[in-house]
């Protein structure tokens, strides 16, 4: 049975009433969520276990969307409901409503097609399964490229495709062929965009391609502009889709190490994070920030341009999980709560729900959590879990 509850916040946030926190649970008792995103009804879709995807329907049924009982790579050309994943990332729709999921240890994007349900590979060639990743295949067809681990898709409003390949240490462009949606077609041309494929820091405020990056996540901002969740270097990176420059707009410290916690009510970019991975951005331009090691999310106000672009006016703070920092730190409580007294174990990625609300996942915690930005009383939700269902489903 999964249970909804929404519950009233008691103090002041920013002016207005303070985000409180929930938890969706699920008698499904799955692990390790990752991925998150939200399809054009509204409906929540995760990936969890190392190979599912499923999908939680706005009257609060589970439905498995992709992936079975193993990890493996099987079912292009099939319903996604038959298909094997190895490590579903974290996924994106495109404008159509088709669903991009990095197939991690396949090393492969994957497309789940609306309204079909059919399953594809789209960018990615070579090994499967346990096979090792490898680099080759910029300017030709992204169906013929190598990739290694991608973890992360965005689209930009031009229907192009970045994935972050983590394995190669660069971001990927695949731009679409004359139908300006991507398919698979020979005339999808991928490159790089960012990272010289060695892990670090460097070139920042120079051009992406020669930079060194580790890239976890991707967002677009309204203005179009990729972000990079830089999370080996804690901070986020932004690269200038005219002139091609990167810069740290979020975050300080040193390469390679549990940078710390700190900044809380002063300008972002001087702000510590420890392993800053997921991210996402609201209507109004703000940036939210999953804060890994410091069981935190961290919100970025942008400043008086309306855009995140590292300077002082930007203001970062936390607005999510309280406690004490550390790899082994993390916890749970503070259901029915203020948000910012909660405790999260290893947040992973979020998304911003059709009510507006943040959905965070809680990695550790194995368990979805929802900070009802702008609260209002609600009632709970109960229903079983269903029968698996090919996708998209006619009530989708």
């Amino acid at each position: 049975m999964l249970v909804i509850w929404i519950v009233v916040p008691t103090v002041s946030f920013s002016g207005g009433p303070a985000p409180t926190i929930t938890t969706i649970e699920t008698s499904l008792s799955f692990k390790f969520p990752f991925g998150i995103a939200v399809d054009h009804n509204g409906h929540i879709i995760i990936s969890h276990d190392g190979r599912m995807i499923s999908r939680i329907g706005k009257n609060g049924q589970m439905h498995p969307v992709a992936g079975g009982v193993v990890k493996d790579f099987e079912g292009d050309g099939k319903p996604a409901s038959q298909a094997l994943l190895f490590g579903p990332g974290r996924f994106a729709f495109d404008q159509q409503g088709n669903l991009f999921v990095p197939d991690m240890g396949n090393h492969r994007i994957r497309k789940i097609d609306y309204p079909s349900g059919v399953i594809t590979t789209v960018v990615g060639h070579g090994p499967t399964g346990r096979g090792k990743g490898s680099f080759a295949g910029d300017g030709g067809p992204g169906s013929e490229a190598f990739l290694n681990r991608p973890i992360s898709v965005v689209f930009d409003s031009t229907g192009a495709l970045y994935i972050a390949d983590a394995a190669n240490f660069r971001v990927r462009k695949v731009t679409p062929g004359e139908d300006g949606i991507i398919t698979g077609a020979p005339d999808e041309i991928i490159e790089t965009i960012a990272g010289i494929g060695k892990r670090g820091f460097s070139n920042d405020k120079k051009l992406a391609v020669s930079a060194r990056i580790a890239a976890i996540d991707l967002a677009i901002d309204r203005a179009d502009q990729l972000f990079l969740a830089d999370g080996g270097n804690n901070r986020i990176r932004r690269v200038d889709k005219d002139t091609g420059i990167i810069t740290t707009v979020i975050g300080s410290g040193p390469f390679g190490e549990v940078a710390g916690y700190s900044g809380n009510g002063s300008d972002a970019k001087h702000a510590r994070m420890s392993s800053s991975e997921g991210i996402v951005f609201d209507s109004a331009g703000n940036l939210y920030i999953a804060d890994v090691l410091n069981h935190r999310v961290r919100m970025v106000t942008p400043g008086r341009d309306g855009l995140i672009t590292g300077e002082t006016d930007e203001i970062i703070t936390t607005i999510v999980g309280s406690g004490t920092i550390g790899i082994e730190a993390g916890g749970l409580q503070g259901d029915g709560g203020p948000a910012l007294e909660s405790k999260l174990n290893q947040p992973q990625d979020m998304v911003i729900d059709a009510e507006g609300n943040l959905v965070v996942v809680d990695g550790l915690n194995h368990r979805l959590r929802r900070v009802i930005l702008h609260p209002k009383v609600m009632m709970p939700i109960h229903a079983p879990y269903e029968r698996a269902v090919d996708f998209p489903q006619q009530n989708m």
